[in-house]
């Protein structure tokens, strides 16, 4: 080795100029001394030799026979066979991870019985026999993750009784061969998780008896048989996630007393059957996110005693029963959020102490009830943005003790300060982008005692009803920099705090026009648009009030609706739309009103004829034509005989 780098020296010294330098490679090439590539590996005293990336391809031979760890990672090894190994009986690990091995001769590995862990990960291995890994008595890691393996014998794990974990994944895969894993009863970990499988063999995991974790996420499974699951008495975590199962059946996931993860989420279940997660009793995670469920109820009928966890995210569920949740009392974290939940009953939450994480968010709310969150006393994280919130009642959030509340991206006009006065701490507040005009005193002291808030994006009026407010803004808080005005256009895009509290006015409401949308006359069953709009600051609210007495809004939904920019809409015209409307405009202002009459012309109703009319009718009619037919024949028999007198 000396010799050989005193030559490199010497030599190199001498290669000035491209000639020379050929010449001088030529001469290295020919070099007798020169180091072969695992002469490289990295040895540490007579217990392990690290060989990654030296190109090597075979197993080198010239290494101590009684080290007990070798790391070939990222070579150019693609056969294993008996006399490669054979040198290295000592071996407890052997990692061979990223090279292009696809051939393992058999019986390779037969004088590798104190192995431990096998890393053949990222290889080139399409198909395991039976024979291949004889000798490995004593293996308790097995790892074929990333290979394209398509094909498994059975019996092929046979030689490994003593196997603890085992990674099938990232393989090509698309069945399990009965009798695949019998004589594995030490297997804990079992990984199976991206290939093509699509049926769960029938018992094929029954003598897995010390199974742990298994794992068969992103497969193309779409029916598991009730017998899928037997025998797993010690199964801790059950992976099925990211699959194409459309329905769980009666005892599929049953009698698994250990399970504490279920994982069923990104499949496209839509049904669960009666009796499909009995005797779950330490279950503490359920996963069902990204699916096809359209409720919640039978979750009702579980006693998950343990579960702490729930994701039913994503899915297409609408309403929320009544003690939904009260069979799971340890409940502290549940996910309904992108669903199209459009209605919550009053107790659907009852019973759940321990419930931390509520998330509610991205669903169709319009309102939540009184009391909703009564009981919840635990309860720290509420989402309920991006819905269509208009109203938050006094008592929507009685019970609860201390809050991060979520209700951005919402269409509440109010500031709920009655409703937000029921909770005693207020950690974080967002009510961003909603459709908040003004503030009232009793908000300031509220925002200034809670640590994050906001309230950007929304429709700020910059008038009298803001002075109170303004006036006891210090520009200390966050929140003074996310009030900028919409309304009047005289301060258009101003921070409210840059706002002298003397500019900030009102003027009283005017209506600048109340008149139809068009003069076409009106019939039964026609539309009729109205337009009312007005000015004033702040800008006017628009209230009709109908022939039939009763009041429309921008509220309003179903016949008769009104947009914003005071458009009256009433569709399917009947005889009790006809008469008087009267448009109201107010605001903090003052409040004024115009109206305006329409008629409604009614269709002359269909005449009706008795059948002896229709009968005298007809043979009058009948009579006539003969009558007729008669003339213009006499005339055109004596034609001829008028033009011969002629």
């Amino acid at each position: 080795m000396k010799v050989w780098i005193l030559n490199f020296k010497t030599q190199y010294n001498m290669a000035r100029k491209w000639p020379d330098l050929l010449i001088f490679l030529l001469i290295i090439l020919k070099e007798p001394n020169m180091p072969e590539a695992y002469d490289y590996c990295g040895c540490s005293s007579t217990s392990s030799c690290t060989c990654v990336g030296l190109g090597l391809t075979s197993i080198p031979q010239n290494l101590q026979p009684s080290i007990n760890s070798l790391d070939l990672t990222n070579n150019w090894i693609t056969t294993l066979s008996q006399p490669q190994l054979s040198r290295y009986r000592s071996l407890r690990t052997l990692n061979l991870v990223g090279n292009h091995i696809s051939v393992i001769n058999n019986r390779a590995f037969y004088y590798q019985t104190s192995l431990n862990s096998l890393d053949l990960q990222r290889n080139q291995l399409t198909s395991l026999r039976a024979d291949m890994f004889e000798g490995l008595s004593n293996l308790e890691t097995l790892d074929l993750y990333y290979n394209g393996i398509r094909s498994l014998e059975a019996g092929t794990f046979s030689p490994t009784p003593q196997l603890q974990t085992l990674n099938l994944s990232a393989n090509n895969l698309t069945s399990l061969p009965p009798g695949l894993f019998d004589g594995l009863n030490q297997l804990q970990t079992l990984n199976i998780y991206e290939n093509y499988i699509k049926i769960i063999p029938p018992n094929i995991f029954k003598t897995l008896q010390r199974l742990r974790y298994l794992n068969l996420y992103s497969n193309k499974i779409s029916i598991i048989p009730t017998e899928a699951f037997v025998g797993l008495p010690q199964i801790e975590e059950l992976y099925l996630n990211s699959n194409r199962i459309t329905n769980i059946q009666t005892g599929t996931v049953s009698n698994l007393p250990q399970l504490k993860v279920l994982r069923l989420d990104y499949n496209k279940l839509h049904t669960i059957s009666p009796g499909a997660f009995t005797g779950l009793a330490k279950l503490q995670q359920l996963r069902l996110q990204n699916n096809q469920l359209t409720s919640v109820s039978f979750i009702g009928q579980y006693d998950f005693l343990e579960l702490t966890i729930l994701y039913m995210n994503n899915n297409n569920i609408t309403h929320i029963q009544d003690h939904a949740f009260s069979n799971q009392p340890k409940l502290s974290t549940v996910h309904l959020h992108r669903n199209k939940i459009s209605s919550i009953s009053a107790a659907a939450f009852r019973g759940m102490a321990y419930l931390a994480a509520l998330h509610l968010h991205e669903n169709y709310l319009q309102q939540l009830p009184d009391y909703l969150f009564l009981g919840l006393s635990n309860l720290r994280d509420l989402r309920l943005n991006n819905n269509a919130i208009s109203h938050i009642s006094s008592n929507t959030f009685t019970g609860v003790s201390s809050l991060r509340l979520s209700l951005s991206d919402n269409r509440v006009r109010t500031f709920p300060h009655e409703a937000l006065s029921k909770i005693s701490s207020i950690s974080a507040l967002y009510l961003w982008n909603n459709r908040l005009q003004f503030l009232p005193l009793s908000a300031h002291a509220m925002l200034s005692s809670i640590t994050t808030v906001n309230i950007a994006h929304n429709p700020w009026h910059c008038d009298c009803r803001m002075v109170p407010f303004r006036q006891a803004m210090t520009g200390s808080h966050s929140f003074d920099d996310q009030i900028i005005c919409e309304e009047p256009s005289d301060f258009l895009g101003q921070k409210l705090k840059d706002v002298n509290p003397t500019d900030l006015t009102c003027k009283g409401p005017s209506i600048v026009r109340f008149v139809r949308g068009d003069n076409i006359p009106l019939e039964l069953g026609e539309t009729l648009s109205l337009v009312c709009e007005a000015s004033g600051t702040p800008k006017p609210d628009i209230t009709v009030i109908l022939p039939s007495g009763l009041n429309a809004t921008v509220e309003s939904v179903g016949r008769v609706t009104v947009d914003t920019n005071g458009t009256v809409t009433v569709t399917d015209l009947t005889t009790e739309d006809a008469d008087s409307y009267t448009c109201i405009a107010a605001s903090a202002g003052g409040t004024t009103f115009a109206e305006l009459s329409v008629t409604i012309t009614e269709e002359p109703p269909p005449t009706t004829y008795s059948p002896g009319a229709i009968a005298g009718c007809f043979f009058g009619t009948l009579l006539g034509t003969i009558f007729i037919g008669g003339i213009v024949f006499t005339i055109w028999y004596k034609k001829p005989n008028i033009v011969g007198i002629n």
